[in-house]
Protein backbone atom coordinates (compact mmCIF):
# COMPACT_ATOMS: atom_id res chain seq x y z
CA UNK A 1 0.00 0.00 0.00
CA UNK A 2 1.43 3.36 -0.86
CA UNK A 3 1.77 6.23 1.59
CA UNK A 4 -0.73 8.43 -0.17
CA UNK A 5 -3.66 5.96 0.08
CA UNK A 6 -2.82 5.19 3.74
CA UNK A 7 -2.93 8.91 4.50
CA UNK A 8 -6.34 9.30 2.78
CA UNK A 9 -7.78 6.29 4.61
CA UNK A 10 -6.64 7.65 8.02
CA UNK A 11 -7.90 11.15 7.16
CA UNK A 12 -11.27 9.75 6.10
CA UNK A 13 -11.60 7.78 9.35
CA UNK A 14 -10.68 10.80 11.48
CA UNK A 15 -13.10 12.99 9.50
CA UNK A 16 -15.96 10.50 10.12
CA UNK A 17 -14.96 10.29 13.79
CA UNK A 18 -15.00 14.11 14.06
CA UNK A 19 -18.48 14.32 12.53
CA UNK A 20 -19.66 11.58 14.90
CA UNK A 21 -18.34 13.54 17.91
CA UNK A 22 -19.96 16.79 16.75
CA UNK A 23 -23.33 15.08 16.17
CA UNK A 24 -23.14 13.33 19.56
CA UNK A 25 -22.46 16.61 21.37
CA UNK A 26 -25.29 18.31 19.46
CA UNK A 27 -27.79 15.53 20.31
CA UNK A 28 -26.69 15.58 23.95
CA UNK A 29 -27.26 19.37 24.14
CA UNK A 30 -30.72 19.03 22.60
CA UNK A 31 -31.67 16.27 25.03
CA UNK A 32 -30.61 18.48 27.97
CA UNK A 33 -32.73 21.36 26.65
CA UNK A 34 -35.71 19.02 26.26
CA UNK A 35 -35.41 17.99 29.90
CA UNK A 36 -36.25 21.45 31.25
CA UNK A 37 -39.03 21.33 33.84
CA UNK A 38 -42.55 21.69 32.44
CA UNK A 39 -44.29 25.01 33.18
CA UNK A 40 -46.70 25.07 36.08
CA UNK A 41 -50.15 23.99 34.90
CA UNK A 42 -52.53 25.45 34.23
CA UNK A 43 -50.50 28.27 32.76
CA UNK A 44 -51.83 31.72 33.63
CA UNK A 45 -52.08 34.32 30.90
CA UNK A 46 -50.44 37.67 31.48
CA UNK A 47 -53.05 40.31 30.61
CA UNK A 48 -50.29 42.73 29.57
CA UNK A 49 -49.17 40.28 26.86
CA UNK A 50 -52.63 39.93 25.29
CA UNK A 51 -54.35 41.52 22.33
CA UNK A 52 -57.08 43.15 24.45
CA UNK A 53 -54.47 45.02 26.50
CA UNK A 54 -52.78 46.28 23.30
CA UNK A 55 -56.10 47.30 21.75
CA UNK A 56 -57.30 49.18 24.83
CA UNK A 57 -53.97 50.98 25.19
CA UNK A 58 -53.58 51.85 21.51
CA UNK A 59 -53.26 55.59 20.93
CA UNK A 60 -56.49 57.09 19.55
CA UNK A 61 -55.64 59.34 16.60
CA UNK A 62 -59.07 60.96 16.33
CA UNK A 63 -62.57 60.39 17.68
CA UNK A 64 -66.19 60.98 16.68
CA UNK A 65 -69.62 59.48 17.30
CA UNK A 66 -70.66 57.26 14.38
CA UNK A 67 -74.37 57.50 15.10
CA UNK A 68 -76.21 59.35 17.88
CA UNK A 69 -79.07 56.83 17.45
CA UNK A 70 -81.82 59.43 17.27
CA UNK A 71 -83.43 57.73 14.24
CA UNK A 72 -83.11 54.58 12.12
CA UNK A 73 -82.91 56.38 8.75
CA UNK A 74 -79.49 54.94 7.84
CA UNK A 75 -80.10 51.46 9.24
CA UNK A 76 -81.49 48.27 7.73
CA UNK A 77 -82.25 44.94 9.42
CA UNK A 78 -82.68 41.30 8.40
CA UNK A 79 -83.45 38.18 10.42
CA UNK A 80 -85.99 36.66 12.79
CA UNK A 81 -86.16 39.60 15.14
CA UNK A 82 -86.73 43.30 15.44
CA UNK A 83 -84.64 46.45 15.45
CA UNK A 84 -85.80 49.43 17.53
CA UNK A 85 -84.46 52.42 19.41
CA UNK A 86 -84.42 52.29 23.21
CA UNK A 87 -83.22 54.51 26.02
CA UNK A 88 -81.60 51.51 27.76
CA UNK A 89 -77.77 51.52 27.50
CA UNK A 90 -77.69 54.92 25.69
CA UNK A 91 -74.11 56.25 25.43
CA UNK A 92 -73.73 59.58 23.61
CA UNK A 93 -77.33 60.40 22.82
CA UNK A 94 -80.80 59.69 24.16
CA UNK A 95 -81.12 56.29 22.49
CA UNK A 96 -79.31 53.09 21.58
CA UNK A 97 -80.04 50.50 18.94
CA UNK A 98 -81.85 47.39 20.16
CA UNK A 99 -81.80 44.20 18.11
CA UNK A 100 -83.98 41.57 19.66
CA UNK A 101 -84.45 38.00 18.53
CA UNK A 102 -88.07 36.89 18.36
CA UNK A 103 -87.06 33.24 18.22
CA UNK A 104 -86.45 31.10 21.30
CA UNK A 105 -82.98 29.55 20.97
CA UNK A 106 -84.32 26.16 22.04
CA UNK A 107 -86.89 26.15 19.22
CA UNK A 108 -84.81 27.07 16.14
CA UNK A 109 -85.33 23.94 14.04
CA UNK A 110 -84.55 21.90 17.17
CA UNK A 111 -80.83 22.65 16.77
CA UNK A 112 -80.55 25.06 19.69
CA UNK A 113 -78.68 27.59 17.53
CA UNK A 114 -79.36 31.23 16.76
CA UNK A 115 -80.48 32.46 13.41
CA UNK A 116 -78.60 35.40 11.94
CA UNK A 117 -79.74 38.87 12.97
CA UNK A 118 -78.05 41.47 10.77
CA UNK A 119 -78.16 45.23 11.31
CA UNK A 120 -76.42 47.38 8.70
CA UNK A 121 -75.53 51.07 9.02
CA UNK A 122 -75.00 52.93 5.73
CA UNK A 123 -72.26 55.56 5.53
CA UNK A 124 -72.26 57.46 2.25
CA UNK A 125 -68.70 57.98 1.00
CA UNK A 126 -67.15 59.16 4.27
CA UNK A 127 -63.37 59.33 4.56
CA UNK A 128 -62.26 57.52 7.73
CA UNK A 129 -58.52 57.58 6.97
CA UNK A 130 -57.69 59.76 10.00
CA UNK A 131 -59.12 57.13 12.39
CA UNK A 132 -57.19 54.08 13.55
CA UNK A 133 -59.86 52.15 15.48
CA UNK A 134 -63.60 51.69 15.92
CA UNK A 135 -65.48 50.98 19.13
CA UNK A 136 -68.96 49.53 19.62
CA UNK A 137 -70.91 48.58 22.72
CA UNK A 138 -72.99 45.41 22.37
CA UNK A 139 -75.52 44.10 24.91
CA UNK A 140 -77.14 40.82 23.71
CA UNK A 141 -80.84 40.23 24.34
CA UNK A 142 -81.84 36.80 22.98
CA UNK A 143 -84.96 34.90 24.09
CA UNK A 144 -83.98 31.61 25.71
CA UNK A 145 -80.40 32.69 26.34
CA UNK A 146 -79.09 34.08 29.64
CA UNK A 147 -77.57 37.57 29.28
CA UNK A 148 -74.19 38.55 30.68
Amino acid sequence: MDMNSQFHRKASRSHRFGIHIVLSVFCFAISLAAQQPAPEMPMHAKYEDGAEFRWLNKKVLDSRVLDSMEDLANWSFAGAGEMTLTDVHARDGRHSLRIRSTTDIAQVEGAGEWEDLVATRKFSGEDWSRYNRISLWVYPDVIGRRSG
